[in-house]
This record gives C-alpha cells, structure tokens and sequence, in this order.
C-alpha cells in the first residue's frame, strides 16, 4: 500500500467546507455553495459554534498524524474500518483546508532543550508553533499533518500555516499566502456584496470511536514526536545590516550571494565545505517540481579559504567572491530549465531499486553517498512580506535552512537537532551574519 494524492471537490449542489479544529475537536463549516461565499456572519456563528461545543480537550487523535508513514498506516488502516471514524476522516480528506485555532505558546521558551533561543523568543515561539505545535502539551494533537494545507491562529493572536509538502512546493504556497496578505492590507471593512446569507448553516462535529487501540497509538505517537520536538533547535533571525537592494547595486544576483554567505560560514565553523542542497524550481515544464541546486562549487572553497584572511588583498578576494556568486547563479539557471543532476540520478536510482537485484556501482560509490548525505538543507521562499518558511534538518547532522531577502534585510531560520556532535547552530549563526557583513565590506572597501 503506497501514499497518494487526491483532488476533490464537492457534487453539484453541495456546499464548500472547511475543517476548524480547536481543543483537538475537529468540525466542519460551510463557507460556499455554487461558487457563491457565505456572508462573514453565517461564518462567524459557525465559528462561535465550534468554540461553545469544544471547550473541553478531546482526544488527541491527530497526535497520529504525526508517526512515520509505516506506523500511522497501521492506526488508519484501523480506523478507515470503523464507520464513524472513516467518516470523519474522509471529511477532512476533502475538505478546503484546515483552521487550527491553539492555545498560546506560554512556555515554549523555557523547555529544556532551549528550543527557541534567540532575542526576539515570542518570534520564535510563533516559529515552533507553527512547524509542530509546541508537543503534547501544547498544540501539537490540534492539527492533521496529512492535510495539505492548515491555517494556525493561536489565542495570543499569532498565526501562519503549515503544509505538507508531497502535494506541492513554496512557490504556491508563497503566492497564496502573498495575496492574502495584500487583501488584509487593503481591507478597509468587511463587505457582504456577492455572498450568500440566506443560508442555515451550522458547525457539524467530527467524531472519532477512540477504543484501547487508538488510545494506546496516541500515547506512543506523544511520546516519540515530544523527543522529537525536545531534540530541535530553532532560530530565527532578522538581519538588519542590508537586504537585497545592496546586492543588486553590486551586479549579483541576491540569491547566489546569500548561498556563497553560507558556504562560507559553514567553512568558518567547521574548517571543511557542506554536502548542500539549495531547491531550484522546474515548474517552467508540464508537473515540474524541483532539482537541487549544488551550491558547493571550487569557486565557493576557493573564496572560503581567503575570506577571512588578512594576508590577502582585497581585490583578490573581490575577484574571487564575485566568481563562487557567478559559478552558483550558472548552476542556479541550469537546475532551473531541468539541467540539473540529482532528479536523473535519482530516477535511475529508484529504477535500478526496483528492477535489479544488485545496485550499479555508481549508486554506492563513496562520492555518490557522500553528495546525498546533505549538510546543509536551503530553501529560499522570496515572501513578498515580512515572512519566512522554516523546516526540520533533513538527516541528524545537517543544518536546516530557510530564507527570504528582502529590500532592506533578511529573514532567515536555522534548525538543528541539539543529540548532533556534528553540528554547532549558535556558531554557524555567528559565522553567516559575520560573512554577510565581510561580503559587503569586501565589495565596498577601496582598493
């Protein structure tokens, strides 16, 4: 049995809804029929609905969405056989999209782990809450993590979203949340024109059959997300100095720029360059997703080795950033038009899985399975607003990051797992912001 992904919409007739979870409860709520919005008030008590009928915890059954594919398939095998189970599922299968109204996220800053360790800890609080829910404690049993996309409002008045990522990638997600936010700028007040109100419409409760079997899931799915969640460190960070506007009165391309920062911060920490995947975009072509862009170059090392030194000029080192930022920005336009390499090794890998009984050489090469071991994971999602994306590093040693330059300054957030010997968040914070500042200073310095 594999994973798959399904589009639906509602038969003809039927009314558009959306799934709100508050107190672990889940419940639908109409929002349109025929193409038609409801008016904001038929919402608003739906809403009001759901909060009177929910204000008492209930089980934690998306506590579950949270295992690995394997076990949570085992406890939904289970639950699709029981009739009101698999019919509270399938309604959030289908519906619109998810709103997840949680708890504050009091406390987050103060666990063990030092989750959240940064000037501004509400931010990154708010952080947390939106990538896994602060734990069993917390939020985390408030959400479907199957579901594609979930709108978080928490009770202190933060909000953002989570998506799971197999249905699609940032781009999209980018656009959507761009444009909502532009229609908040601009609203003045809320207008009713065009929408229905001449419509009964009331919340409608999900209910699950939780028996010995699904209660005893839930405690071993708490169990393993909270010593996951304990193990994560995350940062986030506002980096005042400039922004991108800089970098494009210099000629280069702000994201090369930040991706030779990185580079050569990761070779200040750790004296060596990183396995790196940057997310390059296919979705010129028909069902393209992503190639990665290999950011690690000889241009990269050789400007690393020198960045910092004080026994070279100055021009030197300006020829040489402005090389790594060029020999990235090539490799950047390649992956984008699919000329790349990871994505067709890859499928000849997977191919080679499933067709031979012995793998190629090739695929167990020390070079291969050195390059695939990523030690530092990069997204940028260019947010038209103030915003940025986080993520989880991609294996125990890695660095995650996700960016967004802006005109004046740039929003960047970097996780870890704290158990990693092999990794050092605080250091290679340090060693980013001082190469951003050396980068300019280096551009900028007369000669």
């Amino acid at each position: 049995t594999m994973d798959s992904i399904d589009h639906y919409s509602p038969p003809p007739g039927q009314p558009d809804y959306i799934v709100v979870v508050h107190n672990n409860q889940f419940f639908s709520v109409e929002v349109a029929k025929n193409d038609q919005i409801y008016s904001h008030n038929i919402i608003e008590q739906q809403l009001d609905d759901v909060f009177k009928k929910s204000s008492r915890p209930g089980a934690a059954v998306g506590m579950m969405t949270t295992l690995d594919r394997d076990s949570w398939f085992k406890s939904y095998d289970l639950m699709m056989k029981d009739q009101t189970s698999s019919q509270s599922i399938e309604k959030i299968q289908k519906s619109m999209f998810m709103l997840c109204f949680d708890q504050d996220n009091a406390g987050l800053n103060s666990v063990q782990s030092h989750i959240f360790r940064d000037d501004v800890t509400d931010r990154n609080a708010a952080y947390g809450q939106m990538l896994h829910g602060g734990g069993s404690m917390k939020n985390t049993s408030n959400r479907w993590f199957d579901k594609t996309l979930q709108f978080i409002i928490n009770s202190n008045g933060d909000n953002g979203l989570i998506y799971e990522h197999s249905e699609c990638d940032g781009t999209p997600v980018m656009n959507l949340v761009d444009y909502m936010l532009s229609q908040c700028d601009n609203m003045v007040e809320i207008e009713d024109q065009g929408t229905l109100s001449d419509v009964h419409a009331t919340a409608k409760c999900l209910n699950f059959n939780v028996d010995n079997d699904v209660t005893r899931t839930i405690k071993e799915s708490a169990l393993k997300i909270d010593k996951l969640i304990k193990d994560l460190n995350l940062r986030s960070i506002n980096f005042k100095d400039f922004g991108k506007n800089f970098i494009k009165s210099q000629s280069l391309s702000p994201d090369s720029f930040f991706q030779t920062a990185m580079q050569i911060a990761f070779y200040r920490v750790h004296s060596k360059m990183a396995s790196t995947y940057e997310s390059g975009s296919t979705r010129l072509y028909l069902l393209g997703r992503t190639e990665t862009i290999r950011s690690t170059t000889l241009e990269a090392k050789a400007f690393a080795e020198v960045a910092f030194s004080d026994d070279v000029e100055v021009s030197k080192k300006r020829e040489l950033l402005k090389a790594a930022i060029v020999a990235h920005k090539k490799l950047a336009s390649e992956a984008n038009v699919a000329q790349g390499w990871d994505r067709h090794l890859l499928g000849m890998k997977i191919s080679a899985e499933e067709q031979l009984q012995e793998l190629p050489k090739i695929f167990t090469s020390s070079g291969f399975v050195k390059s695939f071991f990523i030690e530092l994971s990069t997204s940028q999602v260019p947010f038209k607003h103030p915003i940025c994306m986080s993520f989880g590093p991609v294996n125990p040693d890695c660095y995650g990051i996700g960016y967004n330059l802006l005109s004046d300054n740039m929003l960047f957030i970097c996780t870890t797992f704290n158990d990693s010997a092999a990794t050092n968040l605080t250091d290679f914070i340090e060693a980013l912001q001082l190469s951003l500042v050396q980068m300019k200073k280096i551009l900028t310095e007369e000669i």
